[in-house]
């Protein structure tokens, strides 16, 4: 019982109360692990879905990526990081996923579709970006840890849609669409900017570097404008990655054998997509 209590005191213990994880340490590489086999796992199960059973399924992982935020939120409050606004307050580049997921889940037409493209584009890059560099709560809490443990969870889910909606053929980008992610991630970039200057904080990572990471390196080098290319590089990058990658392997795209399914699922899906092509 003693043991129990040990465990669950650091799963719950304040920054500083135990030795971090540490970024390349063993416990980055056993998580990294987990999370890599779970969403194999996870996909296997679910890129032969219909469409319809897509959608659904991604309403219940926005809701469960909402309910974890909110969890988050809470425990920072509960252990005395409420006046630390960058602690909780959901506005960096993997946080806006959410967002993204409410758009893309509860609206229609044109709003729905720019939550579908972020998804498909922003999430992946910056979930793999985030468990191959996981550069906050492993650096600062244990491996097991509810924070690092949240975190690994968190940007794991962002790669499992990402890959889903692109692989199951779901989303279907095109070049046109750089207009809609550029229009969603810029428009939270300008909200990070005007509280970063008021509130003195970096949302975004876009007024400050990051100390010890490698924002270290573009922040000395642009000096003054390292925010505009940092915004412009958001806006831009993550969504060309993906096109660039779709264009060169077949990984991120519909395989034709996929469509080797019962005639009713195929003619679901593609009523499906002609009524969606309608409404963008």
């Amino acid at each position: 019982m003693e043991e129990l209590r040990k465990i669950l005191h650091m799963f719950f213990s304040r920054m500083g109360e135990y030795e971090a994880g540490g970024l390349f340490s063993i416990g980055h590489f056993l998580l990294l692990g987990l999370t890599v086999g779970g969403i194999c796992l996870a996909l296997n199960h679910t890129l032969q879905y219909s469409y319809q059973k897509i959608r659904a399924l991604v309403k219940r992982l926005i809701v469960f990526l909402s309910a974890l935020e909110i969890m988050k939120i809470y425990f920072n409050f509960h252990i005395g990081n409420g006046c630390e606004l960058m602690s909780w307050v959901p506005l960096y580049f993997c946080t806006i996923c959410i967002y993204a997921g409410w758009l893309s889940c509860f609206c229609h037409g044109t709003v729905q579709h720019l939550g579908d493209v972020f998804l498909a584009t922003g999430s992946l890059i910056g979930g793999i970006c985030f468990l191959l560099y996981p550069s906050s709560s492993i650096m600062l809490y244990p491996t097991f840890h509810f924070l690092t443990i949240h975190s690994f969870l968190y940007h794991g889910m962002m790669v499992f849609i990402g890959i889903l909606m692109n692989r199951s053929g779901l989303v279907q980008l095109q070049a046109g669409d750089l207009k809609y992610y550029m229009f969603y991630v810029t428009a939270f970039c300008m909200l990070a900017w005007a509280i970063n200057l008021r509130c003195h904080t970096n949302f975004m990572f876009i007024s400050d570097t990051f100390p010890g990471t490698l924002l270290d390196i573009p922040y000395r080098i642009l000096g003054p404008l390292y925010t505009p290319v940092s915004i412009a590089v958001q806006a831009v990058i993550p969504f060309e990655v993906i096109r660039w990658f779709k264009r060169r392997t077949d990984l991120l795209s519909r395989p034709a054998w996929y469509d080797e399914q019962p005639q009713k699922q195929r003619a679901a899906d593609k009523k499906y997509h002609s009524e969606e092509n309608r409404t963008v």
